[in-house]
């Protein structure tokens, strides 16, 4: 759970924090000219990846610390409407996670070691 509130108040404030030292290290673009994918190097091997849909409308975002899944994570639909947020820590995905459907959460599961342990 430490480790959880950890990475929640780095999310939070953090962030904040690393804004302005942001640099882009990588866009890619869909044939429509719409962007793709941006990653932004924002300080201590962090790494801010947000994936966009075709439309221009983010798909995914989160981050990568040493190439791997890290802190909270949210992915979205081609209409912007949330479809799960969570946190992952070395590619597994830890803690609670909300899987979302019309603006409302629909179920909650608990993950640790990337395994469900419960189902609200």
């Amino acid at each position: 759970m430490k480790k959880v509130l950890f990475i929640v108040f780095f999310v939070l404030f953090g962030s904040s924090v690393f804004a302005q030292n942001q640099s882009v290290i990588r866009e890619e673009y869909f044939p429509n000219g719409e962007l793709k994918l941006q990653l932004l190097e924002v300080g201590n091997d962090l790494i801010q990846a947000t994936y966009f849909h075709e439309n221009g409308l983010i798909a995914q975002k989160g981050f990568f610390k040493n190439k791997k899944l890290f802190g909270y994570w949210e992915t979205f639909d081609v209409e912007q409407n949330k479809i799960s947020s969570g946190f992952f820590s070395e590619n597994i995905k830890i803690g609670m996670w909300n899987y979302w459907k019309d603006e409302e959460i629909i179920q909650i599961i608990s993950y640790s070691n990337n395994s469900m342990v419960a189902i609200y």
